[in-house]
């Protein structure tokens, strides 16, 4: 009496053309599940159920800790600076993996990085709204744990191949220069688009926003 689950090996959770990625044994955001890769588990029915009552917890610890970020924005003066949406906007963490999530959170944290770009495919395979200038966003650390809001300033849509250095020096990776951003989202985009059909072109375009942290964990 066993029961087969195809268990995702990671869960890569996507919001604004980005990815964070969570393993199962990490706390995970609040986020649309898009499945890459799986294996096939065997687990007696009691432990399938057990292991997804333990996902269900996980994920239910995450969307409190987010929810507590975002009552102490809410309670602070930032909060009157800004435009307020009535629910607690989207959280995500840049990157494929949690160790990019790391690495480009602290870039924003630390005000280095005010800007980014997701592929506009993606927008459309997804049906997803288009980000608008005054959104706000909760960007997440590597494991889930919300690291900062920002209000977003600017957004832009662009062929890859006409995105300005002054754009890719506002990004903040790397050495900055629009060589070293070209190489780099191209790599990224060689690894994201092919799972809705795409490969990256000269010509793709590229929805670009820019932003700026109004609260800090």
């Amino acid at each position: 009496d066993q029961l087969v689950l195809a268990a995702d090996t990671k869960h890569y959770y996507r919001k604004r053309c980005h990815f964070f990625s969570a393993h199962l044994s990490q706390d995970t955001p609040s986020a649309g599940a898009i499945e890459l890769e799986h294996e096939l588990v065997w687990m007696k029915p009691a432990q399938a159920i057990a292991a997804l009552r333990l996902d269900s917890q996980r994920w239910a610890v995450a969307q409190e800790r987010q929810m507590r970020f975002w009552r102490a924005f809410l309670a602070s003066d930032a909060a009157l600076a800004v435009h307020v949406p009535a629910q607690m906007p989207d959280a995500y963490g840049f990157g494929d993996s949690p160790q990019m999530a790391d690495e480009l959170g602290k870039l924003v944290y630390d005000g280095v990085k005010t800007a980014t770009c997701g592929a506009l495919w993606e927008y459309e395979y997804e049906d997803e709204a288009l980000p608008c200038v005054g959104d706000l966003e909760i960007v997440l650390d590597g494991a889930g744990e919300p690291l900062c809001i920002y209000e977003i300033t600017d957004v832009q849509i662009k062929p890859y191949n006409q995105v300005a250095a002054a754009f890719a020096h506002a990004e903040g990776e790397g050495d900055r220069t629009l060589a070293w951003w070209r190489q780099a989202h191209w790599r990224f985009f060689s690894r994201t688009l092919p799972r809705i059909g795409r490969q990256p072109s000269e010509t793709m375009p590229l929805v670009c926003e820019q932003f700026r942290v109004v609260f800090k964990a």
